[in-house]
């Protein structure tokens, strides 16, 4: 189930995410940690980049709060879509499917001019996006997409995350004329 929220309307859930997130009142439908691994060093190496493209630095506190609160006031885009699953099993399924339909929303955006921005952080505050928007608490939130008119003069229009080797993610059974780099 995917809701969009446009203009006026994604004020209030706004402002409730700041104030939970002041209030230090997370809640998540889905775990948020990404282990001690690899998976927990890629995070630390996108945000240094994401937050860094914008001036501030890993030891900036206030600084890095101030992204944060950008990202929950959707980062004043005109739209969010919220895409909630209903739990059905463990809920793989269901968030497969909705990610593949992320995937192609995003493609749609771009094809049409607009861009998206997923955020996996607004599914930190599930209870207080259901509040705000009076959304049966049955579903389960995923994310959120803040989407609209490109703003070619941010500075993360340019960012680009590195990516792994291939051979990193992919492994090759009976494909010896394949090869797996880019």
């Amino acid at each position: 189930m995917t809701h969009i929220v446009s203009g006026a309307s994604l004020a209030d859930p706004a402002d409730q995410l700041v104030a939970a997130f002041n209030a230090g009142h997370d809640s998540p439908d889905f775990t948020t940690d990404y282990g001690n691994g690899i998976h927990q060093h890629r995070a630390q190496q996108f945000a240094a980049l994401h937050d860094g493209r914008q001036g501030v630095d890993c030891s900036d506190h206030d600084g890095r709060k101030r992204v944060l609160l950008d990202n929950l006031r959707f980062y004043g885009a005109p739209h969010a879509a919220l895409l909630f699953m209903p739990m059905i099993g463990d809920g793989v399924r269901a968030a497969s499917d909705i990610g593949m339909y992320a995937q192609n929303f995003l493609l749609s955006l771009t094809a049409r001019g607009y861009s998206g921005i997923p955020q996996t952080m607004i599914g930190s505050y599930a209870d207080t996006v259901r509040s705000a928007l009076g959304i049966d608490p049955e579903l389960r939130m995923l994310f959120a997409i803040s989407f609209g008119l490109p703003d070619n003069e941010s500075p993360l229009r340019s960012l680009n995350t590195p990516r792994v080797p291939l051979e990193d993610t992919v492994v090759l059974h009976g494909t010896k004329d394949v090869v797996a780099s880019a």
